[in-house]
């Protein structure tokens, strides 16, 4: 019985929201990823009361062999769901994503993913669309937790798309200065390398060394100049998939280089004069 443990699990990192979110649920694989398997933790604090041992669960009743089964091909086409359709389901209220060629219902599942690092926006930005990439940037190929929380849904397997050769291609997308500005929290976290324009939101939390806090120094900015000093370009294929657009203006992230070539050009001019004089 975690109630008053909630309303005491205060300070740091810690909020009574990541208790709550464990209520009348199996929550063991939630407290290993944030407490790597302290348990004995459970029996230290004095608010958390043992009430007993879980029973396992009964064994589901045998099927009906008179009822006819749909066959294995009838189940996979009744399952099975279009890019087009899972981009329809695009929103916190109802919010499907693909997930190695899986789709998956994560409505339920993005309001209890909190505690540590976790926010319900990192679910929220797989919403309608193929999340597989910034899955892997966070939880590195850990796909047995899609099968552990019962909060999400496996809804079908993801039907390859065919391109329709007669349906013009989206151009590649500007992005202003002033929209990149407007993207500047850690919950909403654009930043722009190279002249590309990536949304970082999900990626921040995986970040290795420093972690998250680097890149949310750049929110909302041009994080060229700071990326350079530790990084190669390449990396940043890392994020291919994260890419917005490209910053409006492009090719004029040479203008750090510009402004620190100024003085030497005034101090060259300079001495020119003095010697013509």
């Amino acid at each position: 019985d975690l109630t008053l443990y909630g309303e005491e699990h205060t300070g740091g990192n810690a909020k009574p929201d990541q208790v709550w979110s464990l209520c009348g649920i199996d929550g063991t694989f939630t407290y290993d990823i944030v407490h790597s398997d302290k348990r004995q933790w459970l029996d230290e604090i004095d608010s958390i009361v043992h009430v007993g041992a879980l029973a396992a669960p009964a064994a589901a009743p045998a099927p009906d062999d008179s009822t006819t089964q749909p066959s294995s091909q009838e189940f996979e086409a009744a399952t099975e769901i279009t890019p087009e359709e899972v981009a329809l389901h695009n929103s916190e209220e109802d919010c499907w994503s693909a997930l190695y060629d899986k789709v998956y219902d994560l409505t339920l599942y993005g309001e209890e993913h909190t505690g540590g690092n976790a926010e319900p926006d990192q679910v929220w930005s797989l919403c309608g669309i193929d999340g597989t990439s910034k899955y892997d940037t966070v939880h590195g190929d850990n796909r047995q937790w899609l099968e552990e929380f019962s909060s999400i849904v496996e809804v079908g397997t993801l039907a390859a798309s065919v391109p329709d050769d007669s349906t013009p291609q989206p151009t590649q997308r500007i992005i202003s200065i002033e929209e990149l500005a407007s993207h500047d929290n850690p919950q909403d976290c654009w930043v722009a390398y190279y002249d590309s324009v990536y949304d970082l939101t999900v990626y921040a939390y995986g970040h290795p060394g420093p972690g998250e806090k680097v890149i949310h120094m750049s929110c909302g900015d041009d994080g060229t100049e700071a990326y350079a000093k530790e990084h190669s370009r390449k990396l940043l294929s890392l994020v291919v998939n994260d890419k917005v657009g490209s910053l409006e203006g492009a090719g004029t992230s040479n203008a750090p280089m510009i402004k620190a070539a100024a003085p030497i050009m005034i101090l060259f001019f300079g001495t020119f004069l003095r010697m013509w004089q």
